[in-house]
This record gives structure tokens, C-alpha cells and sequence, in this order.
């Protein structure tokens, strides 16, 4: 695990953490993952309803995404990731194989919530249309990963989550690791000085009354 503080990011990509997490792409808000708040070990996640664009310049991951990574260490194979960040503390690990005995794609469609109990489960949460419809790209990925390369998928979340995280880059990997059930192999970028998620956000920009519980937690008065 490597740690990385970034100064100077262009706060393109921005996670805010807490009973709640949400996903920022170009000051807009694109996904939630959070606890359900309802007593129990649930998860929820929820799209926006109107998603904004994936930033091109996560392209510039190029060769580190498709198929594999060089031995400079984490913090310079990211570099052009890092440099869009919000400003703030970060530790970098992988890439490596999901470990969990199972795991899922937590999938909503756009302004919609979707919820499950996923015990020791590791679960991703897509930030684009999924599933994805360019079966070329997974086919391409699928042939990689089927003689012996491991492409990346890139994952950010903030540090308190105890899940995998937003799939900032992969999701066309992720598909072709899911038809091989074979688990994907991630890089996860964890901030860990995320600022808190308030209950107006959630309001806001994920309205719905399956995030009853989740509200009244974060109107809760913090002790």
C-alpha cells in the first residue's frame, strides 16, 4: 500500500465518505453507496438521474488499465488519475483479485436506489450504463484475460466504506472478468480524509423514500 497526498488536484474526481459515500465527477454527482441505516447490515446505492461524463482524461491510464503495470510504484502509474482528484490524502493498493468468496455488481438504473445484504460480500458500485452494450470491448478484454493477462479495474472509494468502491475505470473489464467468473483484478484508491456526506446532499441529488433510514441517521445530531 502506498500513500499519496495530492495538492493542486483539478477536483474533477471527488468522494465524500460517512454512513453514506458519493462519487463527484466535474462537481456533479454520480453514484451513492452507503449503509441503509436500517438496523440491519444493508447497503444501498443509487445513480443520479442525470449522469455526468466519464472526464477523458482517465484515458490517459492507458496501458495500465488494459494490461498491467509497470514497477514504478503505484503513485506514478497514477499519476494522470491522481492529478484530477480533490485535494487530499489517498492510499493506493494492487492491483489484486478480489478476494471474497463472492461478489457483485451493484447496479441501479439512472435516479433509482438498489439495496442488498451482502454479509462479507465485495460488491462494486458502476459509475456508467451498466450492463454495457459494446460486447466488442468486453470480447477484446475477454481474449486478454483468457490467455493470461489481467487488465485493471480502477476503483475509488472513501476510506470508512468497507466495500470496493466506485469502478472509475474497468467497466467493460469488469464485464469480461464476469462472463469468465473470474474475480477482477482492482487498483482502489481510498481517500482518507473524505469530507462527511449531509443528509441535504442525499436530499438533493439521490431523492427517494429508500433513503428514509439513511436520512434520518445523518440528520442525527453527531455526538
Amino acid at each position: 500500500m502506498e500513500v499519496a497526498t495530492v495538492r493542486g488536484g483539478a477536483g474533477v474526481v471527488d468522494v465524500r465518505g460517512g454512513a453514506a459515500s458519493v462519487l463527484y465527477l466535474g462537481g456533479a454527482p454520480a453514484a451513492l453507496d452507503g449503509d441503509d441505516c436500517a438496523g440491519s447490515i444493508g447497503r444501498l446505492w443509487a445513480r443520479a438521474k442525470t449522469t455526468p461524463p466519464r472526464p477523458e482524461a482517465l484515458a490517459a491510464l492507458g496501458e495500465f488499465t488494459t494490461v498491467g503495470y509497470t514497477a514504478n510504484g503505484l503513485a506514478d502509474d497514477l499519476r494522470p488519475v491522481l492529478d484530477l482528484l480533490a485535494d487530499g490524502t489517498y492510499t493506493l493498493s494492487g492491483p489484486e483479485p478480489i478476494t471474497a468468496e463472492r461478489w457483485f455488481v451493484a447496479s441501479a438504473a439512472p435516479g433509482e436506489f438498489g439495496s442488498d445484504y451482502p454479509w462479507e460480500l465485495d460488491y462494486l458500485v458502476p459509475t456508467q450504463a451498466w450492463p454495457v452494450t459494446d460486447w466488442g470491448t468486453v470480447a477484446r478484454y475477454r481474449k486478454l484475460i483468457a490467455h493470461g493477462q489481467r487488465p485493471v479495474v480502477l476503483a475509488l472509494r472513501a476510506d470508512d466504506s468497507p466495500f470496493s468502491g466506485f469502478v472509475l475505470d474497468g467497466h467493460h473489464k469488469l464485464a469480461a472478468y464476469l462472463a469468465l467468473r473470474e474475480p477482477p483484478v482492482l487498483v482502489r484508491i481510498a481517500r482518507t480524509d473524505a469530507p462527511r456526506v449531509t443528509a441535504r446532499e442525499v436530499r438533493t441529488h439521490f431523492p427517494g423514500a429508500e433513503a428514509r433510514y439513511l436520512l434520518r441517521a445523518l440528520d442525527a445530531p453527531r455526538g
